[in-house]
């Protein structure tokens, strides 16, 4: 189940650049799993759908291939320093 979870919050990262970590449109699908509803074929088939959409999605994006941190960084270390007076 939770496998499933992360590929579809992966995809929805790399096609929109949002994460969207509730998964409502799959509950219950997702809780069929859970509760060992599914047969293991069946699941396993969901998987190997879902990591194609993945490695399509990923090489599709146009997310940067690392994150844009300079800022971040920056604000993070004067923080730091004026909390540690540095």
């Amino acid at each position: 189940m939770h496998l499933i979870r992360l590929l579809l919050c992966g995809i929805s990262i790399l096609r929109d650049g949002t994460l969207r970590l509730r998964v409502d449109e799959h509950r219950d699908m997702l809780l069929t799993i859970r509760h060992g509803e599914t047969p293991w074929k069946e699941i396993d088939a969901r998987r190997h759908e879902l990591h194609r959409e993945f490695d399509a999605a990923f090489a599709a994006t146009r997310l940067p291939e690392f994150p844009v941190t300079t800022e971040r960084t920056g604000c993070w270390s004067r923080r730091e320093e004026a909390w540690f007076d540095i």
